[in-house]
């Protein structure tokens, strides 16, 4: 049985997953090492099937076997697409059924499968997209709708339609086509890794090339032979690919042209030998650990009581601390003594004069972060704006922009965002088996903080394994979305005007 502290290997269902998409949005999630569970409504053929993907059967419209198949995902990825009036149907209706199997299978994450500026298309196909879209995000789910550019396979069928070799100049279009390897990878990581704000992304190709552009292209990779000839494309299809909506040139984010597609030396990642393979997390290596115990808990008034900033390697072991009693100069609190145990004459007898105290802190802090190690904080944004507000009081120059910083408190409740309970450093470590020895010592928090980042790094490879910089990054989106939740929460529930702060790390 799986414990905490275990590599949790992401389960990702893929619906339609025998697809065009659905087949490279597999390669990619293999290719990471994540399990993967095909669905669609016919096995695919021996021959076709992939070793290390896991295939259920199930309809998305009358949702028979449909529970079962999403059965412990972690994320689904909805890649089903259907243009004729019996596929329609299925995007129109499917939303719904599959958000109701999902709900008994327990699994929140859905990742959409869409096309850019879909809901401005007049087709049955377009407006049946739209409505799939709409049903989803109207949904319980948590739904990150992927809107892309069309596909270099859909354009080439386009540009090659015309017999004897001749290649269409589709007349007064601009498109903007993308691998699917880049869509797949998007998708993929959009269901791995959490992700703030976004319910809707929109990617596109590397270029935005006419029909002219398009046909000489094609015309080229068949070494000069066939004619280029002009050709309308009529309809409702033939509207939008003329208006421009196929095309965004901000949204820029392929990496394969249509060049080289048609050149064919690209394409989607390759099955590995080593399906379930592991991504690490290097950035928790070696990480400074800071925590401060204060007077109090309103960040502009508190005073830093005590302090230890340390450094632990990756086995978690110590490899430098240093430790900080200070005289706030204020009268300690008995609320605060109770948590802390620092009465205000132990702190007049043994501690530094705040100032001088300060000073070394945010030494040592900034030296850490400009040797480029990580700063951990459990609740950064508490910590770090004491610690700006009492450099501050004391004229010292504060901490400017800290980065990178690890924050295990955002960091859980992205990655495990569901999990009832509370999210305290006490009741965290005891999720993640991470031994605190004496809770709210600053040395023994700030220690114990470390090792909590570690165990989510080795917890959630598939999620943090990323560069420390973003990582950073998402925490400040993180943040951001988690304090706009728990303000609606406080508002709808309790106080119509409560109000607070994602700003983070240091406010």
């Amino acid at each position: 049985m799986a414990t905490p502290s275990d590599p949790h290997i992401p389960l990702i269902v893929v619906l339609g997953g025998t697809g065009v998409a659905g087949r490279a949005i597999v390669a990619d999630a293999l290719a990471r090492g994540v399990r993967v569970r095909s669905v669609s409504r016919n096995a695919p053929r021996p021959a076709s099937a992939v070793a290390g993907v896991e295939y259920a059967i199930a309809d998305m419209r009358s949702g028979i076997g449909l529970q079962e198949a999403l059965t412990d995902a972690d994320a689904i990825i909805d890649a089903s697409n259907g243009q004729s009036r019996a596929g329609r149907r299925t995007l129109t209706d499917a939303p719904r059924v599959v958000a109701a199997a999902a709900r008994l299978a327990h699994v929140h994450r859905l990742v959409l499968l869409s096309i850019v500026n879909v809901d401005r298309g007049e087709s049955g196909y377009y407006r049946a997209k739209a409505a799939q879209e709409q049903a989803y995000l109207g949904s319980s789910l948590d739904v990150t709708v992927v809107r892309a550019t069309q596909f270099h396979g859909f354009v080439d069928a386009l540009v090659s339609a015309l017999p004897f070799g001749a290649s269409a100049e589709l007349i007064d279009v601009v498109l903007q086509p993308i691998a699917v390897a880049d869509v797949a990878r998007r998708l993929v990581e959009e269901a791995l890794i959490p992700r703030a704000g976004e319910r809707t992304v929109t990617i596109a190709g590397p270029e935005v090339l006419t029909g002219g552009v398009l046909a000489s292209l094609h015309r080229s990779a068949r070494m000069g032979r066939g004619l280029i000839v002009p050709v309308p494309i009529p309809g409702a299809f033939g509207r939008f690919f003329r208006s421009g909506l196929a095309v965004v040139p901000d949204a820029a984010h392929g990496s394969v042209s249509y060049a080289e597609w048609l050149a064919g030396d690209v394409g989607g990642p390759a099955y590995p030998d080593g399906v379930n393979a592991i991504p690490t997390a290097t950035w928790a290596d070696t990480l400074a650990v800071f925590d401060l115990e204060t007077t109090g808990v309103d960040v502009d008034t508190t005073r830093i009581v005590t302090a230890t900033l340390a450094v632990i390697g990756a086995d978690g072991g110590v490899i430098e601390r240093v430790d900080w009693i200070v005289d706030p100069g204020i009268e300690i609190p008995d609320g605060a003594v109770a948590v802390h145990g620092i009465t205000t004459e132990h702190a007049r007898i043994y501690g530094r004069v705040a100032a001088e105290a300060i000073v070394e802190i945010v030494a040592g802090v900034r030296g850490h972060l400009a040797a480029g190690i990580p700063l951990v904080a459990y609740n950064a944004a508490y910590d770090l704006t004491v610690l700006s507000r009492e450099a501050e009081r004391y004229g010292i120059p504060p901490l400017t922009g800290p980065l990178p910083v690890i924050d295990p408190y955002i960091i859980d409740k992205a990655v495990d965002r569901y999990r009832r309970g509370k999210r305290t450093l006490t009741a965290t470590t005891e999720h993640y088996g991470v031994r605190l020895d004496a809770a709210h010592d600053a040395g023994a928090d700030a220690i114990a903080a470390g090792h909590v980042a570690q165990a989510l790094a080795r917890r959630y490879p598939h999620a943090l394994a990323i560069a420390v910089e973003e990582l950073h990054a998402r925490q400040v989106a993180w943040a951001l979305d988690q304090a706009e939740s728990f303000q609606s929460y406080m508002r709808r529930e309790r106080d119509p005007e409560f109000t607070t702060s994602g700003i983070w790390p240091q406010r």
